[in-house]
């Protein structure tokens, strides 16, 4: 089902962390009742173009966030480089990174927390993302 959300309450219930929202749905065929319970998932906006990236492989500082990608040095050597990364919306275990990282890095996500920039490394295992033109806010791309 899809619907519009009618109505916010403006209080968390401080024992459970729930608030009131009404949806406002069709209901053809009188199929959703009142007082049943439903799982739901409400979209907030779309994030067009986004990085998205797991937050476990963000490394967190006392000026922020860093990200460690491969690149390669002057020898032809595979090194982490390290970037300071500003983010934006998160769900779940997934956030989108604002600035820092660009669409086709290869992102450090196993060992980060062992590196430092310059170090060099071996990549064990890659995995191909495909590019999106959009995705919900943590939506991963």
């Amino acid at each position: 089902y899809s619907g519009r959300v009618g109505y916010v309450g403006a209080t968390v219930n401080p024992r459970n962390r729930t608030f009131e929202a009404e949806l406002v749905l069709s209901n053809p065929g009188l199929v959703i009742k009142p007082e049943m319970v439903a799982n739901i998932q409400i979209l907030r906006r779309t994030v067009a173009d986004a990085i998205v990236v797991p937050q476990d492989a963000l490394v967190r500082v006392e000026e922020g966030f860093l990200a460690f990608v491969v690149d390669v040095d002057e020898s032809g050597a595979e090194v982490a480089e390290s970037r300071s990364v500003v983010l934006g919306a998160s769900q779940r275990s997934q956030v989108v990174v604002e600035e820092g990282l660009n669409p086709g890095d290869r992102l450090i996500v196993l060992g980060q927390n062992l590196v430092t920039g310059g170090d060099r490394v071996r990549v064990v295992r890659t995995r191909e993302v495909p590019p999106a033109t959009s995705a919900s806010a943590g939506e991963e791309l």
